[in-house]
């Protein structure tokens, strides 16, 4: 097996080990919010019940078991039909 290869195959381990640990941790929708916010390193809480006058660039809202998280881009490279006004990606962790 090739370098390369291996360090593929250690990636993909590392990445399945992790998921294992995130559904071992989130054994309820309520659990997985809190695991995602956890992995939301530098993301900022918004109240979706007040006013947002200022928008984090990496920002996120919680209602009961559901978790909304964004990653607004530094300066948006292109612009597409899907796209829309403004660019946002969301995050999946």
């Amino acid at each position: 097996m090739m370098s390369t290869d291996r360090n593929h195959a250690n990636d993909r381990a590392d990445g399945v080990a992790d998921l294992i640990d995130f559904l071992d941790a989130s054994p309820s929708p309520w659990h997985a919010v809190q695991s995602t916010i956890d992995r939301l390193d530098g993301f900022v809480r918004l109240d979706e019940t007040e006013a947002w006058t200022d928008i984090p660039d990496a920002g996120y809202v919680v209602r009961s078991g559901a978790i909304i998280a964004w990653l607004l881009p530094a300066a948006p490279t292109h612009r597409s039909v899907s796209s829309g006004p403004t660019p946002i990606r969301p995050v999946c962790v």
